[in-house]
């Protein structure tokens, strides 16, 4: 890889949409998985491996078991703090990175800053703006990929 290093390759894959949903391991003599992670990787292990150990990671890469969750982003879009601390504890707890908003402007712009994976939103929100939220970020580029969620209370 003449002029690029593995986390040059990791970007490039990983900004590319033909090929940014391709499970990556990087196997590397650097002890620097959190930049690893950081920029997509589904794995990282550092040299020396041993084979079971290898065999192992590349096998959970393909059953879906990997740490893919470590990198993924959540925007939750909630009013109500006591809702969205426990939200972010459960979803921290499963390695995902959550940010917040407290209304649909600040979760705009949010949205369009974070690109997030995910995009939690209070039917409260949602509902007081006639959905003009939902509506709006249809049209935001960055964020079409993502999946968006609406919470809803019992009534």
């Amino acid at each position: 890889m003449p002029g690029l290093n593995g986390f040059d390759v990791l970007t490039l894959l990983k900004t590319d949409e033909n090929t940014s949903d391709i499970p990556i391991l990087i196997h590397s003599i650097y002890e620097d998985k959190e930049k690893g992670y950081k920029l997509g990787a589904d794995e990282y292990i550092t040299k020396s491996v041993s084979a079971e150990k290898l065999i192992k990671s590349v096998s959970d890469l393909l059953s879906g078991k990997s740490k893919k969750t470590r990198n993924k982003k959540v925007l939750l879009i909630e009013e109500d703090k006591t809702i969205s601390s426990a939200v972010n504890d459960a979803l921290k707890s499963k390695g995902y990175q959550v940010t917040f908003a407290y209304n649909s402007k600040e979760g705009l712009e949010k949205a369009k800053t974070d690109n997030p994976d995910l995009i939690i939103i209070d039917d409260l929100i949602s509902k007081s703006n006639d959905y003009e939220i939902l509506k709006t970020m249809q049209s935001i580029k960055e964020i079409q990929k993502s999946n968006i969620i609406i919470l809803t209370r019992d009534k």
